[in-house]
């Protein structure tokens, strides 16, 4: 099909949303809109002109300027530009929703590894579900025809340095005056003969949000609890609990840079009418068999159990050993658990799990 005079007759963009946080990950979605026209020498009748591969690619946004130079129109310092949507969340945390927390649950005796294997020990919530099928919708819309509506593509711009800038558009287009084809640059913010471009948004990039340690939703869950009279004078008592935190706002766990699984502490106390000896397990999320007795540790003491641990992408969880009257033959030890993610709205978070009270008690810091 064979054009004439084709020429740009609507030229904008729109923001889905205007604030995002400035972390160098999250996007914000911009939808730029261009129809571009001309008269089919077939029919004489004026046609959409459908916009080239080449001309869609060189379709872009920067900073909102007045200069005539618009090959050099460069973004704001700090921020730039995405063509493809990645897998962040976009907009602000709604900091009043409330939570879908899961409750944990303790499998029964007779439950072994495989029914732990082929699906989640928890269930999975209805807003994880919905999250993962928004995910899958096919942002960019690309319009063939029609005499009046624009095509529209997806750009998405990212941001490192805070601040409200004022954006525009620009692309690079085939238009002729007759029959001669030629590109020019064209930009949100100019006139070309009768049209008026005056399209622009303003954005917020905002400091980006970092969970406090009193954000975290804590529950503790007592898995095991059993004694046993020894002798006259000796009582065994062995408690393993589970500690857990929640994300806040049903954020979750996307990117991990730091958070070892394992033990980080062995400690109690060897005085003869105070025996006890404590142990912190990290666990980040995942599925868990454990047992309560490890390979080096005192066969006299401490007493054989597995159990099943589901942690969710949302949880961050530290299995504790406390067992009464006995002490660690050898290798006491201490240490912090440093803990290193990027959240799903693209915003690094950092916390130190310490051991207190000859580690009877977590406790957990915010870390740089």
């Amino acid at each position: 099909m064979t054009f004439r005079n084709v020429h740009v007759s609507q030229f904008s963009l729109e923001a889905v949303s205007t604030r995002f946080y400035a972390n160098g990950r999250q996007q914000c979605h911009i939808r730029v809109k261009i129809l571009k026209q001309g008269i089919n020498v077939s029919t004489g009748m004026l046609n959409t002109v459908p916009l080239t591969q080449q001309e869609r690619k060189t379709v872009t946004t920067a900073l909102f300027s007045s200069s005539l130079n618009y090959e050099d129109l460069p973004m704001p310092p700090g921020w730039e530009i995405n063509k493809k949507r990645n897998e962040y969340e976009m907009g602000i945390i709604n900091q009043r929703r409330e939570q879908n927390l899961t409750k944990w649950f303790r499998p029964k005796d007779i439950l072994n590894e495989e029914e732990c294997t082929n699906k989640p020990c928890l269930p999975v919530s209805n807003e994880q579900k919905i999250q993962a099928e928004m995910e899958n919708i096919l942002t960019e819309t690309v319009i063939k025809q029609g005499n009046n509506v624009p095509e529209i593509i997806n750009v998405y711009i990212i941001a490192s340095t805070t601040g409200i800038q004022r954006i525009m558009a620009k692309a690079t287009l085939d238009v002729s005056d007759g029959n001669q084809i030629s590109p020019v640059t064209f930009t949100t913010n100019m006139n070309v003969g009768v049209n008026v471009f005056n399209s622009t948004v303003n954005l917020e990039a905002i400091t980006p949000f970092s969970i406090q340690p009193n954000m975290l939703s804590y529950s503790s869950q007592t898995i095991q609890n059993i004694e046993e009279q020894i002798s006259k004078w000796v009582k065994y008592h062995q408690n393993i609990t589970l500690f857990r935190w929640v994300l806040p706002y049903n954020l979750k766990i996307m990117e991990m840079s730091d958070g070892h699984l394992g033990v980080f502490y062995r400690l109690g106390s060897t005085h003869e009418n105070n025996l006890f000896m404590t142990r912190g397990y990290f666990l980040r999320p995942g599925n868990y068999s454990l047992h309560a007795r490890q390979v080096r540790d005192p066969k006299g003491c401490i007493w054989q159990y597995k159990y099943f641990i589901n942690i969710n992408s949302n949880e961050i969880a530290v299995s504790l050993l406390h067992f009464k009257g006995c002490a660690w033959p050898s290798g006491y030890y201490t240490g912090q658990r440093r803990l290193s993610f990027v959240d799903n709205f693209g915003n690094h978070q950092s916390f130190l799990f310490t051991p207190e009270d000859n580690g009877r008690k977590i406790s957990v810091n915010r870390s740089n």
